[in-house]
């Protein structure tokens, strides 16, 4: 056994990194399927650096230790050099000799999903995790320097809300007769051919899902179009095939593959399997024209040429999609057609009963994409939306789904609310908050003020039950006072119809709100100095976090095509950079506050911070004057954010 120190996990990324880097490079002269960059994929998948890196990226997270069909009798833990060890001399094993590498069964559990139906997800044992982690860090670089530049789930420095900010932009409202008016001031205006201009008109939508997208991928197309050495795609199709444990019943797996596994190599597999939609989708219109723009002639009954837009667009996340176009004509005949024999060549088709086509100026039609809902109405209620500054109020809005918002509040709020009759009020606000804070960062777009408002109410509502249920000989008075309103000042006025003076309550507000529900607990903070009793507010879901618009996530149209390998994804990078300092909460948090002070870089080597992983193990609040020297542990600017491998290496 080797008795090296084990390297950080920044050393390795580093070292990684750059090799992934070489791979792409490779794969840009010579193409991703050349023989000597599937060699050089194999050699990678061999070294240390990427087995050890792989290891460390399972063993090091909390969930590695979910327990798969073995029931994981050895627990693997980074800090213990035996489990580590054995782990990536495991990993050796199967990456040399991968005919000898039989895949164990994946234990499937059910997972609830909005109305009353389950999805399966699969857990595989520890070893096939991360030997599918060490697989997918050879594999995802070929698929992202292919990926459609209008894919955005699954990739480095992209997210979903660039995917609905995306269509937001695409969608534009058109007045008919702002419409005409435009083309009668414009007729003399003729281009050299005699062409004009004119705006595009409401755009066709294609609402598109797959049907069974998890369960029916072709595993013979798979195979046969992966950017895979042959030797690793022998442990592929291991995971394949493999048996699936459900509900004590084991059952062989004959198609499909990415819902049984899940957790790693999956999201690679998917966007492997959907690039080229995009270009597919762009090519079938070419018949119509062939101009880059995307533009056609069109001859009018009095013999005039008009030149009309014919741009058709594909925004994709994950399985889900939707293509936006200029007519029904275009769609059916054209786009529809070419999408449905794209998916048939990989052993899938498009629900007929989910994929819808329409126009968002219908009546009753609206596109959900996402968790949000864009909606059209030539006219809407000011006072309920963000419309302030418009001539008129017709508008397309975007919104969190109304189903969304209730099984937030049935399926999450309540059953917490539910289980913790016992807790304490500051144990209740520990376990909520949390969940507040994540979902509301996520709904924070454009018009979801209305739909934080009754997600406030219903949680009042809920938090009010749960008071009266936990002390039922208490009166609303003293509930009130004990829990939500906070005492300021007493004042004694008189009521000059009265002869006795009357006692004036004023009461204390909290982020300029007067009912906030709080909790106290005897505990001392670490960062907080408090001696003897701690208050913990509920965070309040109408302002937890800023409102902004969509245009902010929009990924400009030079870095559409950057990948997480490209030399300029550092543009990326900081675009990312500025949407985090945008949308930091309004209740921010120590790591929040301080994100935001430092401008989101780490205070040693400079860097970025990534804000998605601000809560994790992987960011560090660092004591600029060290406590056992007199420094404050208390004070905001004796505090600094910074990576976890910065932090280790400073000695106090």
């Amino acid at each position: 056994m080797s008795t090296l120190a084990k390297p950080s996990i920044q050393e390795l990324t580093e070292q990684v990194e750059s090799k992934q880097i070489e791979l792409v490079r490779l794969a840009e002269l010579k193409g991703v399927c050349d023989k000597s960059v599937l060699d050089q994929q194999l050699l990678l998948a061999r070294s240390r650096v990427f087995r050890e890196y792989a290891t460390l990226l399972v063993s090091g997270k909390p969930e590695s230790q979910i327990p798969g069909v073995d029931g994981d009798e050895v627990v693997y833990n980074h800090t213990n050099e035996e489990s580590f060890e054995s782990l990536v001399e495991y990993l050796r094993e199967c990456v040399y000799h991968p005919n000898k590498y039989k895949a164990s069964s994946i234990k499937k559990i059910w997972i609830s999903k909005s109305g009353k139906t389950e999805r399966p997800l699969g857990i595989p044992t520890i070893k096939d995790r991360t030997l599918q982690v060490l697989v997918n860090l050879v594999l995802l670089p070929l698929v992202e320097m292919t990926s459609d530049p209008n894919s955005y789930a699954f990739r480095p420095h992209r997210e979903c809300k660039m995917a609905i900010a995306a269509v937001k932009n695409l969608l534009k409202t058109i007045d008919i007769e702002k419409t005409k008016t435009f083309m009668e001031k414009n007729l003399s205006k003729t281009t050299e051919k005699g062409h004009y201009m004119i705006p595009n008109q409401n755009k066709w939508i294609l609402d598109a899902n797959i049907k069974g997208f998890f369960d029916n991928i072709n595993h013979d197309w798979l195979l046969k179009n992966l950017y895979l050495h042959k030797e690793l795609k022998i442990i592929l199709k291991q995971w394949l095939k493999a048996k699936i444990l459900d509900k004590e019943i084991c059952k062989d797996t004959i198609k499909g593959t990415p819902q049984e596994i899940w957790l790693i190599i999956s999201a690679t597999l998917i966007n492997l399997t959907l690039n080229g939609l995009e270009k597919t989708v762009k090519e079938s219109i070419k018949p119509l024209t062939a101009i880059k723009e995307q533009r056609m002639s069109i001859t009018q009954g009095d013999g005039t040429k008009i030149q009309i837009n014919v741009s058709t667009n594909v925004i994709r996340y994950a399985d889900d999609f939707v293509v936006i176009t200029r007519s029904l004509n275009i769609l059916e005949k054209f786009i529809k057609p070419a999408i449905e024999e794209f998916l048939k060549e990989r052993g899938l088709w498009l629900s007929p009963d989910k994929t819808k086509q329409f126009t968002l100026s219908m009546e009753h039609t609206q596109l959900d994409f996402l968790g949000y809902t864009f909606k059209y109405q030539t006219e809407w209620n000011s006072l309920r939306t963000m419309i302030y500054t418009r001539e008129d109020n017709e508008a397309i809005l975007l919104y969190p789904n109304k189903n969304k918002v209730v099984n937030f509040i049935k399926k999450k709020l309540k059953p917490i609310i539910k289980r913790s009759q016992n807790y304490s009020a500051m144990m209740l606000i520990s376990k909520l908050n949390p969940v507040i804070k994540v979902w509301f960062n996520y709904y924070n777009l454009e018009n979801s003020s209305h739909y934080r408002s009754v997600v406030r109410e219903a949680l009042y509502r809920l938090i009010w039950q749960w008071t009266k249920k936990k002390h039922p000989t208490l009166g609303k008075i003293t509930l009130a006072k004990m829990y939500f309103l906070t005492q300021k000042v007493n004042n004694l006025t008189v009521d000059f119809d009265s002869p006795t003076p009357i006692e004036k309550v004023e009461y204390g507000k909290v982020k300029n709100v007067k009912w906030t529900f709080r909790g106290i607990s005897r505990t001392v903070s670490r960062y907080h100095n408090f001696n003897v009793t701690r208050t913990a507010y509920l965070l309040n879901p109408s302002n937890c976090s800023g409102i902004v618009t969509a245009i902010n996530y929009l990924i400009p149209q030079n870095l559409l095509d950057v990948h997480a390998f490209s030399p300029k994804i550092e543009e990326l990078i900081k675009l990312k950079l500025k949407i985090s300092l945008l949308t930091t909460p309004k209740t921010p948090n120590l790591k929040e506050k301080l994100f935001k002070k430092q401008k989101g870089l780490c205070s040693i080597c400079n860097n970025t911070i990534d804000y998605d992983y601000l809560h994790y193990n992987t960011i560090h609040i660092h004591y600029i004057n060290p406590i056992y020297k007199g420094g404050d542990k208390f004070v905001l600017q004796n505090l600094a954010l910074t990576h976890s491998w910065c932090h280790i290496k400073l000695i106090h």
